[in-house]
């Protein structure tokens, strides 16, 4: 049976639609997962992850995709912010995924089949940022929201406070003084 061209393009842009359907930013709840995360390099578990205020850490997230675990479209790039309330305080973003996989779904519409290559699963690795500033609030225990729907406790701590060590010239004028101020008593009480 001969389908008209019309006919053709239409299943072929709504099958398209569903297979590449993509908008980074997305919401990323349920169909993405938050596998790991870490700062600087050592892995961000729970609040016994301790960062400085006023620092700034490299952000590495690990986020899985499943077609079958929620119905968000899938996304080449990914982007996830963190956030602590309405305060963003880092993001990671990434590239296309490093890993894949995909299989053959078919559609029998009797008179023809039509086949799209479809994703069941990707992986990406996310780089980027963390900053926690004095503005942001005081150090303690937060939880951090990450825009895939994950959220993770954290320990900030409060920037060292150096104390002011003399130098050996202060050192010297305080002597002197000390050594006046007794060299001027003892003239006085001769007198």
């Amino acid at each position: 049976m001969k389908i008209s061209h019309f006919a053709l393009g239409l299943l072929g842009s709504v099958a398209a639609g569903f297979v590449n359907a993509s908008a980074p930013d997305q919401d990323l709840t349920g169909t993405y997962t938050v596998i790991g995360a870490s700062l600087d390099g050592s892995a961000w578990t729970d609040s016994s992850t301790v960062i400085t205020m006023g620092q700034t850490y490299a952000l590495a997230i690990d986020l899985d995709y499943s077609r079958f675990a929620g119905s968000s479209a899938y996304a080449d790039a990914q982007n996830v912010e963190l956030a602590i309330g309405p305060q963003v305080i880092g993001s990671a973003a990434s590239g296309l995924p490093t890993s894949v996989v995909e299989n053959d779904q078919c559609n029998d519409f009797g008179f023809f089949e039509l086949c799209t290559l479809q994703l069941d699963s990707a992986s990406w690795t996310l780089s980027g940022e963390v900053m926690f500033d004095e503005l942001f609030g005081d150090a303690g225990i937060y939880d951090v929201a990450f825009s895939s729907g994950f959220s993770q406790s954290l320990t900030v701590q409060a920037a060292p406070v150096a104390n002011p060590v003399p130098a050996p010239g202060t050192l010297a004028i305080f002597a002197l003084g000390l050594f006046g101020l007794v060299g001027a008593r003892r003239l006085k009480q001769r007198r």
